[in-house]
């Protein structure tokens, strides 16, 4: 996660480079001026595809195209309609944002390894559509877009405000609860529907973000240039802006020196407008590998304040009450009737304040019925919460005050999950209350995969609260510990557990066993 306190320097130098850079364009040689406005594009559209893959962590095979889209409807309808300038770079940014949203949306749905697959058959079906645009000269490209000259440099002044502008807000959105909900989302769709996210509308918000970047940075540069090729926005292009956002790094200022690095030699070079960017970038990115190579992966630069983890957990955690978390806004018992199962029927019930421990073999079915219970799987008319049938789905359940955690902690950044517990809960205070109390109970382990699940199940404040589990990573007595805890504020917790010794801190054992049957 990207500090807000890294961001806001950084931020502030940006933007005061990019007005001082305006005002010199007014007296500046218009080759230096032209010069600059192009490394600069390249710099904004590194930062809208380091957004994406760096801070949302989505393996986006289509920012080339999004690039594309802003420059074709930026720059070649601004010439077939003649349009000003500003208006086609306005028209080249909701471009981008389309084609990049309706991405991220997609792999906010199927998740991130699929979500790279499609991205690469997005982009490759809107080079396509380029290929195919006869008005703007299919395969052959457009070479008519009206260059912004001498007599432009008012224009050229505002296209590199626009360009600063957007590179701010990229760096505002990395540390934003979007750019978590969205790292979350992309990272494991099922977990951020547990904690009452709709995965696709918080990706492809991301995804609208990082695209009008994009899409204004091909707009500017086909108003730069003049000419625009189709095959210019492919994969070759995506991984450029890939390789450019991995080697400035994380921190906000790290796609402005990622583009440097691979593509000021082609600006500067006098012949890259006759021969072409290619094979500039093809030495550039070599040598860009290479670097990472040699720092084993590591970018050339980091956010200069790392995060604590939550701006909730500022305070002291011992202020915290080691006794018992915030309760939940409000109590429900948990009832499961007739619940079909590999290893037989269950019926239990669960009351507000109880710990019920659910144990059977391997292959019983207990993760299952967890996952009945929080929505992910069709409960047959099963489950009963309060007295009532609960609604259908993960995302309902989960804002009735189901809350859950997995057998395998989805691999996703704990403080972006805490975060995103936290903004998603009716009383943020309450909720940072419940972390700082999971923080205190579980010490050094909140931050391994095992004990960050359950601080972000702590910061849901469940009315109902299913671990599937727990102590398979974590010592008994502190899970123990802390599912009491919950159990004394007034949630309904069903723990399924193997190891016999969780039975000590459960008030019942319901068991499954191999014959059918509870």
């Amino acid at each position: 996660m990207v500090s807000r306190r890294a961001g806001t320097p950084a931020a502030a130098i940006a933007a005061g480079t990019l007005v001082a850079l305006a005002v010199v364009v007014v007296a500046a040689p218009l080759p230096v001026v032209l010069g600059a406005n192009r490394l600069v594009g390249y710099a904004v559209a590194a930062a809208g595809a380091w957004f994406l893959v760096g801070r949302v962590g989505a393996v986006d095979l289509a920012t080339g195209a999004g690039v594309g889209a802003g420059a074709y409807l930026g720059g070649v309808l601004a010439a077939l309609l003649e349009l000003p300038p500003v208006l086609g770079l306005l028209t080249g940014t909701a471009a981008g944002s389309v084609v990049s949203a309706t991405n991220a949306a997609i792999a906010g749905r199927v998740g991130r390894t699929a979500g790279a697959l499609t991205s690469l058959a997005l982009g490759g079906a809107v080079v396509a559509l380029l290929r195919s645009w006869s008005a703007a000269g299919g395969v052959a490209g457009f070479h008519a877009v009206p260059l912004l000259t001498g007599s432009d440099r008012g224009d050229l002044a505002a296209a590199l405000l626009l360009l600063g502008a957007g590179a701010l807000v990229v760096t505002h959105e990395a540390g934003s609860r979007r750019g978590a909900r969205a790292a979350v989302a992309i990272a494991s769709p099922p977990l951020a529907a547990s904690l009452g996210r709709r995965p696709v509308v918080d990706t492809a918000v991301a995804g609208a973000i990082a695209g009008a970047v994009l899409g204004l940075a091909g707009a500017l540069q086909s108003f730069l240039v003049g000419s625009v090729a189709p095959d210019a926005y492919g994969l070759g292009l995506s991984a450029a802006l890939a390789l450019a956002a991995l080697l400035g790094g994380r921190a906000p200022l790290g796609p402005l020196l990622g583009a440097l690095l691979l593509w000021a030699p082609s600006v500067v070079w006098p012949l890259a407008p006759v021969v072409g960017d290619g094979p500039v970038l093809l030495a550039t990115g070599i040598a860009g590998l290479a670097v990472l190579v040699l720092r084993r992966g590591r970018p050339l630069l980091r956010p200069r304040h790392p995060t604590d983890g939550a701006d909730a957990t500022a305070d002291d955690t011992d202020q915290a009450d080691p006794e018992r978390p915030p309760g939940p806004s409000r109590r429900v018992a948990l009832a499961v009737r007739g619940a079909r199962l590999p290893g037989g029927t269950v019926t239990l019930r669960v009351e507000p304040g109880e710990v019920v421990l659910l144990s059977g073999p391997n292959g019983a079915g207990k993760s299952t019925l967890l996952a009945r219970v929080a929505g992910q799987l069709p409960d047959d008319g099963a489950i009963v919460l309060g007295g009532d049938a609960p609604p259908a789905g993960a995302l309902a359940r989960a804002r009735a005050g189901v809350g859950r955690t997995w057998q395998r902690p989805p691999a996703v950044d704990l403080d972006d999950a805490a975060l995103v517990a936290r903004s998603t809960s009716e009383d943020p205070a309450g909720a940072a209350a419940a972390e700082r109390w999971a923080r205190h109970v579980l010490g050094d382990v909140a931050g391994t995969p095992a004990g960050g699940q359950l601080v972000r199940l702590a910061a849901r404040r469940p009315a109902v609260a299913l671990l599937d589990e727990p102590a398979a990573a974590l010592d008994v007595d502190l899970v123990g510990r802390f599912v009491q805890g919950l159990a004394v504020a007034g949630a309904a917790v069903l723990v399924v557990e193997h190891r016999a010794e969780a039975a000590t801190f459960a008030d019942r054992v319901v068991a499954i066993d191999a014959g059918g049957g509870t």
